[in-house]
C-alpha cells in the first residue's frame, strides 16, 4: 500500500517537474488553455501599450519619447499579431514557442526604452514613470503565474527575465539602474519565484481535474468523447508526417451473459480485469477508450497492421481475464490502419475497425478481423 502511494507522488511530483510525463490527454488540454491565455495575455500588453503613451506625453519631453512611443506601437502591433494568427494545428511545441515570444517581445521593449532614457533626467513630478520602467519586468514575471507551466519551464523562463533585468539595471542612468541603486531587484526574484508557483499550482490542478473528467471512473480507461478527440488529433499527426495509426475495436465477447448470470457487480470485475491486462499488453504510448458498455477502441500511433503481431501475442499470453465460473473471457477484435485502409478522416477508420469487429463476431467470436478478409483465431488467455 505504502508503495502505490509513494509510486502515485512520485508521479504527481514527476508531472509538475517536467512535461514528459505528461499523458496525452493532459498536453492536449494544456495546449488548447495556453494558446488561448498567450493570445488574451498579448492582447492585455498590446492595450497597455498603447494607453500608456499619453501618461509618457504628459510629463516627458516630447524629444525624449519619439522613439519610445515608435516603440511602444511597434510592440503593440506585433502582439495584436497573435490574435489574428490561427494555424490548422497546434503542437505543444508551437505554444511553448508562442509563450516564449510573448516573454521576449516586451522584455525587448524593456531594454530599448532603458537603453534610449538613460541621459533623461527624471525629477519627483516624473519619477513614477521612472519607476513604471525600471520595475517593468516584474508586471512581465507575473504574467507566469496566468499560465499551468512545469517548474523546469518556469525556471528557465524565470531565469531569462531576471538575467534580462540584472544586465539592464547595470546601464548607468538607466531607469533599471534604480534596482540596483535602492536595492529593490529583490522584489523581482520573490515575484518570479511565486509566479512560478502558481503556474506549477494551476499545472497540479489541471492535471487532477484531466484525470478525473477524461478518465472512466471503474475502467480507468479513457472516456468516449474525450477519447475520439485525442484520435482526431493522433490522426492529424499521422497526415502530416504521413505515419501509420492502428486501431483495435475490442468486444467482450458474451458479456450480457455474465451480468445475468453472476450480477452487475461480477460484470463490473470483469470489466476492470479485462481492461488492466490489455493496458499490459500495449505500450505507454498507447491509449484505451472504454467506447461504451464491453466496447473498447485500442489506439496506437506509429504502428503498422504489421507491427499488431507482438500486440496480439501479448494479449494472449495475458489473457482477459477468468469468469466466475472459471471459463475464459474472451473478445472480438477489429483491426483498421489509417494508411493501409486509406482512410481519410478518424470516424472513417473507427467505422472500420467496428465493422471489421462485427465480422469477427459473426465468424465465431474469440478472433481478430484484418484487412482483405485475413482471419486469425486466438486464444486470449488461459491464465
Amino acid at each position: 500500500m505504502l508503495e502505490k502511494i509513494f509510486d502515485v507522488v512520485s508521479l504527481r511530483l514527476s508531472t509538475l517537474y517536467d512535461s514528459h510525463d505528461h499523458s496525452l490527454t493532459l498536453i492536449q488540454a494544456r495546449t488548447d488553455l495556453v494558446r488561448f491565455r498567450v493570445k488574451l495575455t498579448a492582447m492585455i500588453i498590446a492595450l497597455l501599450m498603447i494607453a500608456w503613451i499619453p501618461l509618457d506625453y504628459a510629463f516627458m519631453p516630447w524629444e525624449d519619447i519619439r522613439g519610445i512611443i515608435i516603440a511602444r506601437v511597434i510592440t503593440a502591433s506585433v502582439l495584436m499579431g497573435f490574435l489574428l494568427y490561427h494555424p490548422h494545428s497546434l503542437t505543444s511545441i508551437r505554444v511553448s514557442a508562442w509563450l516564449a515570444l510573448l516573454v521576449a517581445i516586451p522584455l525587448l521593449f524593456f531594454c530599448y526604452a532603458n537603453s534610449h532614457l538613460q541621459g533623461v533626467a527624471f525629477e519627483g513630478k516624473n519619477l513614477f514613470v521612472k519607476s513604471s520602467y525600471a520595475q517593468f519586468p516584474v508586471l512581465i514575471a507575473m504574467l507566469l503565474s496566468l499560465f499551468p507551466l512545469t517548474a523546469k519551464e518556469g525556471l528557465v523562463i524565470g531565469c531569462c527575465i531576471t538575467a534580462v533585468t540584472v544586465l539592464a539595471s547595470s546601464l548607468p542612468n538607466a531607469p533599471a539602474h534604480m534596482l540596483l541603486d535602492q536595492g529593490t531587484i529583490w522584489i523581482q526574484l520573490v515575484v518570479t519565484g511565486l509566479a512560478i508557483i502558481a503556474g506549477m499550482s494551476q499545472l497540479h490542478f489541471m492535471a487532477g481535474f484531466v484525470e478525473y473528467s477524461t478518465k472512466d471512473a471503474m475502467t480507468g480507461c479513457l472516456k468516449r468523447d474525450y477519447g475520439m478527440k485525442l484520435l482526431e488529433t493522433l490522426f492529424a499527426m499521422a497526415q502530416r508526417k504521413q505515419a501509420p495509426c492502428s486501431l483495435l475495436f475490442v468486444d467482450l465477447d458474451h458479456f450480457k451473459r455474465v451480468n445475468d448470470t453472476f450480477g452487475h457487480d461480477k460484470g463490473d470485475d470483469v470489466l476492470k480485469e479485462a481492461t488492466a491486462r490489455m493496458r499490459k499488453a500495449i505500450r505507454s504510448q498507447d491509449t484505451i477508450v472504454r467506447w461504451g458498455g464491453e466496447e473498447f477502441l485500442i489506439i496506437l500511433p506509429n504502428t503498422a497492421m504489421k507491427d499488431l503481431q507482438p500486440v496480439f501475442d501479448r494479449l494472449k499470453s495475458e489473457g482477459l481475464g477468468i469468469l466466475p465460473d472459471g471459463a475464459t473471457q474472451t473478445a472480438s477484435i477489429g483491426v483498421a490502419e489509417y494508411l493501409e485502409d486509406s482512410m481519410k478522416t478518424p470516424l472513417e477508420l473507427v467505422t472500420l475497425a467496428d465493422q471489421r469487429m462485427y465480422t469477427a463476431k459473426k465468424e465465431g467470436r474469440n478472433a481478430v478481423m484484418m484487412k482483405s478478409g485475413i482471419f486469425a483465431f486466438v486464444s486470449l488467455g488461459n491464465k
